[in-house]
């Protein structure tokens, strides 16, 4: 036959205690599946620990293998756990990295034998009044003083160690459940102590034991709330990094690595969003396809590395003669597209006229004495963004025909 005292009121809250220790575990269970941060862990492990320390004291009594005291050391260790764990995943959660460790450890190990002195002394006081607990009025006597302590501390360890924590309703919520978690062992520990006929039975107290699983239960929903706020700042904060990598893999994707400037890949990009806006901002001006000068020969017989250089130098120059919102592109190997917005064909043929002085007596690795670096330049206007690959076709065609001029040149001065 079950005891009459696992019958009362206090048994049935224990009871309660322990379905909300095991669906506060679960319900962390469940969400560290997203998220298994170190106060995760803490906390999760701390809720199991109080479900065994309760369940011990429910089990007793079909269990009389040990002396009454065993049960409640056993039952003081669950819940020490947990109040320890408790403050451990505060302390975490609060980013204390910046707070020297040993400060953390000396206040932790301080309060740890303060309270360890008060359970001593309580248990003492009882002895001494020789009232006639049950095991279950027992927990308060013993669990009474970890619950207070580390409930103090761990709304200590958040308000005073996280940044703006009132500015975030789930600490909020936490330190206020922590705060009747608290007070509520106050009461019902103060109730225990002052009764002196071991009469439990009184009103207040029993209405105390009923609301104590509530107070459990806020703690744990306090506690979820904080974990899913983690949750949310952390998908925020790879939303934000994954943005970040997009942006710089797309400036990769339209950037010619050799000389930074932009590619075709970032041309038909440029040129289909303005076909899309063309209508409320009109596009017009000059383009001109850029060709290097005898770029292999200086690659065959000096390298890869001096010809790389020589295209780096054209590009250079070609920025010195251009303006901010004119859009440069490698176009090819040795050739480079440039387009002038609302430049006219005369104003855009007089700027490329100086890139061969620009290009004079240029240095260049595995060569002894700078170099004269020649260009072919075509040119040719634009009205639309329609009629701009056309232009590019034109300005393309002037180029090579003036390269052939060039080649025509030195045939003949040989």
């Amino acid at each position: 036959m079950v005891p009459p005292h696992t019958m009362t009121s206090n048994s049935f809250a224990v009871f309660q205690l322990i379905v909300v220790a095991m669906l506060a575990s679960l319900g962390l269970a469940v969400l560290g599946r997203w998220l298994r941060t170190a106060e995760y862990w803490y906390w999760l492990w701390g809720w199991l620990a109080l479900f065994f320390g309760y369940l011990i004291v429910v089990l007793e009594p079909w269990l009389p293998v040990f002396e009454s005291h065993f049960y409640i050391l056993f039952h003081l260790i669950g819940v020490a756990g947990f109040c320890y764990l408790l403050a451990q995943g505060c302390i975490v959660f609060a980013k204390m990295e910046d707070v020297k460790l040993y400060r953390v450890n000396k206040t932790h190990a301080s309060l740890f034998f303060l309270l360890t002195i008060l359970v001593i002394l309580i248990n003492t006081v009882r002895q001494q009044k020789d009232t006639d607990y049950t095991l279950m009025d027992q927990r308060f006597l013993w669990s009474g003083p970890w619950l207070i302590g580390y409930c103090a501390f761990a709304g200590w360890i958040i308000t005073r160690y996280q940044t703006r924590w009132y500015l975030r309703k789930s600490n909020v919520l936490f330190v206020i459940s922590l705060g009747i978690l608290a007070c509520l062992e106050v009461f019902l520990l103060g109730s225990l102590l002052s009764n002196r006929d071991g009469d439990v039975s009184i009103p207040g107290f029993q209405i105390l034991v009923a609301i104590e699983p509530l107070a459990f239960f806020m703690v744990g929903l306090a506690l979820h709330v904080l974990v899913m706020d983690g949750l949310v700042a952390h998908l925020e904060k790879t939303l934000v990094q994954v943005s970040k990598n997009s942006a710089k893999l797309r400036v990769l994707a339209e950037r010619d690595p050799l000389t930074a400037v932009l590619n075709r890949h970032a041309f038909y990009s440029l040129v289909s969003a303005k076909r899309g806006g063309e209508a409320k901002q009109p596009l017009g001006g000059s383009v001109a396809v850029i060709d290097i000068d005898n770029l292999k020969p200086l690659n065959d017989k000096h390298g890869h590395q001096t010809g790389d250089a020589a295209i780096r130098a054209v590009a250079k120059a070609i920025r010195s003669v251009v303006r901010a919102e004119d859009l440069l592109f490698r176009w090819g190997g040795d050739e480079f597209l440039v387009i002038l917005p609302h430049v006219n064909l005369e104003e855009s043929r007089w700027r490329f006229q100086k890139l061969d002085d620009l290009l004079k007596k240029t240095p260049l690795p595995g060569i002894a004495h700078p170099v004269n670096i020649t260009l072919s330049v075509g040119v040719s206007p634009f009205s639309s963004s329609n009629s701009l690959e056309k232009a590019i076709e034109e300005a393309d065609e002037r180029m090579y025909s003036r390269k052939s001029e060039k080649k025509k040149n030195q045939v003949t001065s040989q």
